[in-house]
């Protein structure tokens, strides 16, 4: 394993990961509509655990001996629901892709703690991306 190349990934999910706090936040304040009140406690569900899975990224990096970063990575502000829904499960496909990714890099690794959360972020950006599809339709 490449410990810089490892912390070099972590951190660039811990920048998305903030994105999407910021961007679900946003997105649920300005939120009208119809359906508003679902999308609204989504997005706002959704920003939780993405600020939990923040927390956990920042302290595996630090563990690993890096510094977590205080970057944001590039954010989308829509005003409309239907478009807020799908840049949004965007990107959670996007999010979904790189801690695939991740997992790989970590397949040989010993530290089965930094492993199994990767998982745990996994199978919640899956499950952010199937609702914010689910409510497309």
């Amino acid at each position: 394993m490449d410990k810089q190349k490892v912390l070099k990934e972590l951190n660039h999910a811990l920048t998305t990961e903030y994105q999407a706090v910021i961007q679900y936040l946003t997105h649920a304040t300005i939120a009208k509509g119809i359906d508003s009140d679902a999308v609204i406690s989504l997005l706002k569900h959704i920003a939780e655990e993405e600020m939990k899975h923040a927390e956990i990224l920042r302290e595996r990096i630090f563990w690993l001996g890096g510094t977590p970063t205080m970057d944001v990575d590039e954010r989308t502000l829509v005003k409309d629901i239907k478009q807020m829904l799908k840049v949004n499960a965007k990107a959670e496909e996007d999010a979904i892709k790189m801690y695939k990714g991740i997992l790989k890099m970590l397949n040989h690794i010993e530290d089965i703690e930094i492993y199994e959360a990767i998982e745990e972020i996994l199978e919640d950006e899956i499950e952010h991306w199937e609702e914010f599809t689910r409510l497309q339709d």
